[in-house]
This record gives structure tokens, C-alpha cells and sequence, in this order.
């Protein structure tokens, strides 16, 4: 998944309205993130994907980062193992599972799911 947009399907409860993502696969990608960029709308976000599942290597960070954003993680079976509230600025967040995507998007949509729901990525 590389230079692409898929769509969340939530198959353990239905989604108001959909959440289209931009994968991000590759360092640099996830690196930039939403790095002083603008809110994204309530309709779209971002799609870490990793190697392997980890703690570590899915923490992320919202240094330059000027607006709050509801972040998932997910293991490889695409179940959501947490979320949190980020803070604008805030200086790490690590989940409490290993992860292997990340999902960030409006602070809005993060009611929208629960640990313990599962995923699908539609193209």
C-alpha cells in the first residue's frame, strides 16, 4: 500500500460517514505526517503502516503538529488494540499493543471506534 487512498470499513459497528486515508508506507511519509499542515477534514486522515508490530515503532509524536487529532493503532489482523486524544504538541504517545498501523484523523471521529473493533481497507 504505497502512494494510495483507502476507505475504513468498520465491521463491528457501522461508521456515520466514511473515513478515506492516504497510506503512508515509507519513512519519509511517515515522517511528514501532518507535520505543520492543516486539520484534516472530518472525512479523511492518515494510514501508518509499519514492518512488524510494535510498541515503539508505531508511537507517534505531534511536535509541529498545531491542532488534536484521534489516533488508532491497530495489529496486523487490523483490530483496533487502542486509542488515544492527541494534544496538539504533544511529545509521544505510545500504545499499550503492539501495533503495526497507525490511523490518525479528526479528533472527531475517534467516538467512532472502540478497542476491540475490527477493520477493513478498502481501495
Amino acid at each position: 500500500m504505497t502512494n494510495q487512498i483507502v476507505t475504513v470499513h468498520n465491521e463491528t459497528r457501522t461508521l456515520a460517514r466514511p473515513l478515506r486515508l492516504k497510506v503512508c508506507s515509507t519513512f519519509l511519509s511517515r515522517w511528514r505526517g501532518y507535520l505543520f499542515s492543516k486539520a484534516p477534514l472530518p472525512l479523511e486522515g492518515l494510514l501508518f503502516q509499519f514492518k512488524r508490530a510494535s510498541r515503539t515503532q508505531s508511537a507517534i509524536h505531534m511536535i509541529g503538529v498545531g491542532f488534536p487529532l484521534g489516533v488508532l493503532w491497530l495489529d496486523d489482523q487490523k483490530t483496533v488494540v487502542d486509542t488515544c486524544y492527541a494534544q496538539p504538541w504533544g511529545l509521544a504517545y505510545i500504545p499499550k499493543r503492539p501495533a503495526i498501523y497507525v490511523i490518525e484523523c479528526a479528533s472527531e471521529r475517534l467516538l467512532e471506534f472502540k478497542i476491540g473493533d475490527k477493520l477493513q481497507f478498502m481501495e
